[in-house]
């Protein structure tokens, strides 16, 4: 039973069969597939009534950056965002610090 990634249609056409009363290891052994997979096909399919191909929906790479606009921050917003830049700076120079000896 190798890795493989298989078509929805095909995850619907298992779980169809096992639900109509077919038991788990037959058909485990006439598709070639681990119990462990139709049981988690099962459960998505309960879950949601249907399979959707997320492969290649991934995010990938860093995040984008957003500017933080000060001006529409309310006060309190403010307050944490300066002490979370002044923790930030007083990190840097415990890291210098650290550096120079």
């Amino acid at each position: 039973m190798a890795n493989k990634r298989h078509s929805t249609e095909f995850k619907e056409k298992v779980v169809k069969e096992y639900l109509a009363g077919a038991r788990m290891s037959d058909v485990s052994a006439k598709y070639e597939i681990h119990k462990t997979q139709i049981k988690v096909w099962t459960k998505k399919w309960r879950d949601s009534g249907c399979f959707t191909d997320n492969r290649g929906k991934a995010k990938k790479g860093r995040p984008k950056v957003t500017k933080i606009n000060k001006e529409e921050m309310t006060k309190d917003e403010y307050i944490a965002y300066l002490e979370m830049e002044l923790d930030i700076l007083k990190y840097i120079a415990f890291l210098e610090r650290k550096k120079q000896k």
